[in-house]
């Protein structure tokens, strides 16, 4: 069934189940012939044909997931909130994995649905006493698979172990480990799903394809919502105070225990495919929607309603003097700028202005860095001396500096850009030195000789003599002979504030439209691993977190911050890096065709073309709890705003950079981690929703209740207390489907019961200041 959140603009869907045609395990196809009458009498016997077969086996996770299995948990790994209305569950990137393995070939559900193999369980502490006595989302000693299919053939074993048919499993994964606990047969009772109730606990949900665009040599995610998920949700709400523990355990092998009047004899290894902790703390403010809330609050009291608030700056000083110093200084910092120390030429210690590339303002044009042109031979060059304060802005010479140092530093940089100066400069130079060789030597006529021709030919002085040789050797010349090409093994030298005659020959050379077109030729394949460099940079990948943030203080713990990105200083970057192949004033000459082709290649790529506008930097808990967090962006259309990048750089750092820049930002749940749970009003209830009767949308809320009066879920429709526990926690789901249907009017599976369940996503939208 499909259902809407509050974000009109992405489809949410729900399915019982994906169920493979195929579960886990060995097959034989066999193939024989047989010859009938129009009667249906046999005209033939078994021998009469040959007969044949094929055996196969489908390999599927039983006692271990493979790396990337698991999306998502919630409630995040070690969060303390208040999560006592909310059910614990895990989404898988696989969908098919809670039914790609039998829970027992001899059980049949009265349903056509396959019954899940497994069942996220919740542990206080305590009720692990063996494996995870504190909750800590511990495991058991890895044990062989084969130790674990061994433990039933174990006279007096401590434990009980599955009963699973040994041939069903490969010799191979036999030899591998697994994670195991040790459940206690009172408290695998008391908590695990009876085997009725297992379809209800797992679903499926599809939401927006996913969508990816190229940057550098990697595959960036937009990380909308997207694709399909296997879920399974917990059945005990964590209502007691303390840690919980939840476990990703396989049932296989278990199905006789998980009858309702079945108890185990003693306590049960269960396989522990995922594991994690988090602690039930009332009025935490752990929510998702207390920590987006926390970062839209102004975070600094001494300045309210500073529409300028999250930008990524320093805070505002709070000097009442307003001298001409003060006021200098308190720009510099509203605009994005950063004190630090700078040693100049001299050998003087002072200070100068920093900003990075994160700009708090919209940076205009600075002339001479319009674009990436390798002008700048060196970072000197690109110091700006405020002569009324007598300091520096040291902002691209410190760009053009790192990205010079990023290039060096990293073996893949300088190589793609040393070959590509390389190839520039040996074609440069051949198609240079044979355009000026005399014809007399080269055969060619320098006036009517195209650049294409000239390197056309290999060593065209050895065919050129070949052919007099042919034409019988004339007479040899007696007049002098055209000057030759000064020679490239030694430095010519230019007056004082001009270029060498080597570089002047160079740009009279690449006057010729045919000469640049044929350079530009030359280099197809050495540009590519050159413009990967060119295209990380933009995207400001390699470079130290403290060039973007150069100082603590501009985001403080909790904290989001927007930026303008300053083109100006992504261009020095670029020049930077690109001048680790310039060796000499030639080269310098060379600079525009290079830069040039390089750009065009970009500009050739999906998505290629200019840097990002803008972005935005977040310090928070949500970037490491949430980290599948839906960040939409749009403009002042609505339309959507493209993601360049999206990166964590810390466990809870994110960075993100955006094609344009947005009007407003807005972070929600991602679609395929939404949280189920109760409302708490006097009672736990079931706010009920339209499941596809009558003419309201799937999932609209019908406003009403259930229990629609009386006691809450906890009074009728849970189990009895877990055994040490002090209240009630564990939903007797077998009980609340029956009723839960009849208050809806409609039968409920296992997709009805989330929709019944789904919280909607909380919005948090952050706007342009104006």
């Amino acid at each position: 069934m499909t259902t809407k959140d509050d974000d009109s603009s992405r489809e949410l869907t729900f399915y019982d189940s994906y169920t493979p045609f195929l579960t886990g395990g060995d097959y034989t196809i066999k193939i024989d012939h047989s010859v009938s009458d129009s009667l249906g009498h046999a005209l033939s016997s078994e021998s009469d044909f040959p007969f044949d077969g094929q055996e196969f086996q489908v390999m599927a996770p039983r006692f271990a997931l493979p790396p990337g299995s698991v999306h998502a948990v919630f409630p995040p790994p070690g969060a303390t909130s208040d999560f006592d209305t909310q059910l614990a569950h895990v989404s898988l990137t696989r969908p098919i994995l809670p039914w790609e393995q039998m829970l027992d070939e001899h059980v049949q559900s009265g349903q056509t649905d396959r019954i899940p193999w497994l069942a996220l369980l919740l542990f206080a502490p305590g009720e692990l006493p063996d494996t995870d006595p504190y909750a800590q989302g511990s495991v058991g000693t890895a044990c062989t698979v084969q130790d674990l299919l061994d433990l039933n053939d174990i006279p007096n074993a401590p434990v009980l172990g599955p009963d699973i048919d040994k041939n069903s499993v490969l010799d191979a994964v036999k030899k591998t480990t697994c994670r195991t606990i040790d459940v206690p047969a009172d408290v695998f009772k008391a908590v695990a799903p009876r085997i009725d109730e297992l379809a209800y606990l797992t679903h499926v949900r599809d939401v927006t394809p996913q969508q990816t665009r190229r940057t550098g040599n990697s595959v960036r995610q937009d990380f909308k919502d997207l694709g399909r998920y296997g879920v399974v949700l917990a059945n005990r709400f964590p209502r007691t105070p303390g840690p919980y523990a939840a476990h990703l355990v396989s049932l296989e092998g278990f199905a006789d225990y998980l009858k309702p009047d079945a108890r185990a004899p003693k306590p049960l290894r269960l396989v522990s495919l995922h594991s994690w902790a988090f602690i039930q703390q009332p009025d935490a403010k752990g929510h998702f929607s207390d920590v987006v809330s926390h970062l839209a609050a102004d975070p600094d009291p001494r300045h309210p309603g500073d529409p300028f608030r999250q930008s990524l700056r320093l805070p505002p000083p709070h000097d009442t003097v307003q001298s001409e110093q003060a006021i200098e200084a308190s720009n510099r910092l509203t605009w994005g700028y950063t004190p630090v120390r700078h040693e100049t030429a001299t050998g003087e210690s002072t200070f100068g202005w920093y900003r990075g590339p994160c700009s708090a303002v919209p940076v205009p044009p600075v002339p001479g860095l319009e674009s990436e042109s390798n002008d700048h031979a060196s970072a000197d060059g690109l110091l700006i001396y405020v002569k009324d304060w007598g300091v520096y802005d040291l902002s691209y010479a410190v760009a053009w500096s790192m990205g010079r140092l990023v290039a060096l530093s990293h073996a893949e940089s300088r190589i793609a850009v040393q070959r590509l100066w390389r190839q520039a400069r040996i074609t440069a130079f051949k198609a240079l030195r044979r355009i000026t060789t005399p014809a007399e030597v080269s055969g060619f006529d320098p006036g009517t000789l195209t650049t294409t021709a000239a390197l056309a030919r290999d060593r065209p002085a050895v065919h050129h003599f070949h052919q007099l040789l042919a034409d019988g050797l004339p007479e040899q010349p007696t007049g002098p002979m055209a000057a030759d090409a000064p020679s490239t093994s030694r430095t010519v030298r230019s007056p004082a504030g001009g270029r060498s005659a080597g570089a002047r020959r160079t740009l009279d050379f690449l006057e010729r439209s045919e000469a640049r077109a044929t350079l530009a030729r030359s280099l197809d394949e050495h540009i590519e691993p050159a413009a990967d460099v060119v295209e990380a940079l933009r995207a400001l990948e390699m470079i130290p977190f403290d060039h973007l943030v150069p100082d603590a203080r501009m985001l403080p713990a909790e904290s989001v911050r927007f930026f303008f990105i300053d083109q100006a200083w992504v261009t020095a970057l670029v020049d930077g890096a690109m001048s680790t192949g310039v060796s000499t004033s030639q080269d310098q000459a060379l600079a525009g065709i290079v830069t040039n082709a390089v750009a065009e290649r970009l500009a050739s790529r999906e998505g290629g073309g200019p840097s990002a506008r803008a972005g935005m930097v977040m310090r928070s808990r949500l970037a490491r709890d949430w980290p599948n967090l839906s960040i939409a962006v749009q403009d002042e259309d609505g339309a959507p705003v493209e993601m360049i990048r999206r990166e964590m750089l810390a466990t809870d750092v994110m960075l993100c950079l955006f094609g344009d820049v947005p009007e407003t930002v807005t972070f929600s749940e991602a679609h395929q981690d939404l949280t189920l749970g109760v409302e708490d009003a006097d009672g736990y209830r079931i706010m009920l929703r339209n499941l596809g009767e009558g003419k309201d949308p799937v999932g609209e809320p019908i406003h009403q209740e259930f229990p629609s009066a009386g006691p809450g879920l906890e009074t009728s429709y849970f189990r009895p207390m877990v055994p040490g526990a002090r209240q009630a926690e564990v939903m007797d789901i077998a009980a609340l489907i029956p009723d839960l249907g009849s208050a809806l009017g409609t039968t409920v599976k296992a997709a009805g019961f989330a929709v019944q369940l789904f919280v909607s996503s909380v919005r948090q939208a952050f706007t342009q200041p104006r």
